[in-house]
């Protein structure tokens, strides 16, 4: 693929935590030449495990490797007068400014959207934060646990009978970025038309609350509220049923009546002969089964699921028509044949590790411009004289006095 790509020729200046690092990657994988803007010391994303071969490094942080693949780093200390000056005249030239600062932090430096605004009028700052700019909770501190808990989304996580549960990782503000770069594009799209950039404010925790869209109209279409379910569901009529199964090398999800039809066909196939199987599964009321009917169901599913690979359970459901499907560990989907005949998977090459790493492709694919890993991440301020020389004109005598006061 040559550079024709959505934000060919876009500049993101990317000061962005955890909160809001997807958003630069994604933005780069769309053609945008996104400059990490680093403290001269290195991002606090770096920090993040795991690390490449278990050795906690500033350059090895897997997480740093993920989400900052594709931008170019330069170093700057914005609380400097000359950090802060050299950080406008890279506004200038660019399109986009996504940063997660406490809110009112970018305006104390004089680096608010109304002070970027003057600067370049066509610029887009994206905010994100835990509670958003504004409200009774916006200057509230909010880590991943706390947008994931005050989002709504972890009362719907873990066994009904135990306390509620988080990811094992980072997701709030992974929801965080992928909104910033849906907000950033509607920007994009009003600058386009009118030549005026915008201020986009993103909140975490509405960003988590909008994974929640099935649960917050669950009680208008069921009476039920949804709630820690753990392996099971329960039902509207108040039965439970078993929704994740162990089989024979793994787990599969398999439950609900409308699937019973298709599962007692093939048990029958199979030479299993059991009264509750001969069901009109067609008409029946899918809300009509007695936990009675449900726990005898289950105890002939149980052996027969146990007894057979995920894949032999999933080919067996494609064959009698019913819902059935593996619950995937990453080096399964590695493996899985769909991914590998659309090359999702790419390989990139880190000539710093003398590696070559694989990454999971682009998530989405259009026919004339999709996105794409255009690198590996880069090292800190690996591009600070292709910057600040090549494209601001510092000297290297320049350079030199800005390295040794600390503000590069």
């Amino acid at each position: 693929m040559g550079d024709d790509a959505f934000l060919t020729g876009r500049r993101v200046l990317d000061l962005a935590d955890e909160q809001a690092v997807l958003c630069g990657r994604i933005l780069a994988d769309m053609g945008a030449d996104v400059i990490t803007v680093e403290p001269p010391g290195g991002d606090s994303n770096r920090r993040i495990g795991p690390f490449w071969h278990d050795q906690p490094h500033p350059e090895r942080s897997l997480w740093w490797f993920a989400y900052a693949a594709g931008k170019r780093s330069v170093t700057l200390d914005l609380e400097s007068r000359d950090g802060r000056a050299i950080f406008t005249r890279l506004v200038q030239s660019s399109d986009f400014v996504i940063e997660s600062f406490p809110p009112g932090y970018m305006d104390g430096l004089g680096l608010g959207y109304a002070d970027l605004e003057r600067i370049n009028s066509r610029v887009v700052l994206v905010s994100v934060s835990p509670f958003g700019q504004r409200g009774p909770h916006a200057s509230y501190q909010g880590s991943d646990l706390v947008g994931l808990a005050m989002g709504g989304l972890m009362y719907t996580q873990g066994d009904a009978d135990r306390s509620p549960l988080a990811f094992t990782a980072p997701q709030a503000g992974l929801h965080g970025g992928a909104e910033a770069v849906a907000g950033a594009m509607f920007a994009h799209v009003h600058r386009e038309r009118t030549g005026h950039g915008q201020h986009v404010d993103v909140s975490v925790q509405e960003a988590v609350t909008w994974t929640l869209m099935n649960t917050t109209v669950y009680w208008d279409l069921n009476q039920v509220n949804i709630g820690r379910d753990g392996a099971v569901k329960i039902r509207p009529s108040g039965t439970t049923a078993r929704l994740h199964w162990p089989c024979k090398d793994g787990f599969v999800t398999f439950g609900g009546t409308a699937e019973w039809g298709g599962m007692s066909r093939w048990m029958r196939d199979e030479g299993i002969d059991d009264k509750i199987l001969d069901r009109d599964w067609e008409s029946m009321d899918r809300f009509a089964f007695s936990q009675e009917d449900v726990d005898a169901l289950e105890e002939l599913a149980r052996g027969f699921l146990a007894a057979r690979t995920a894949q032999e359970l999933y080919d067996g459901a494609v064959k009698w028509r019913f819902m059935l499907y593996p619950i995937f560990t990453t080096a399964d989907l590695s493996r899985y044949r769909q991914l590998q005949e659309r090359d999702f998977f790419v390989e990139i090459e880190h000539d710093e590790l003398g590696e070559r790493l694989t990454y999971p492709g682009p998530f989405l694919r259009t026919s004339e411009a999709s996105p794409r890993i255009r690198g590996r991440a880069p090292l800190i301020g690996e591009h600070n004289r292709q910057v600040y020389q090549g494209d601001l004109g510092l000297t290297l005598d320049e350079m030199r006095v800005l390295k040794a006061n600390g503000v590069i």
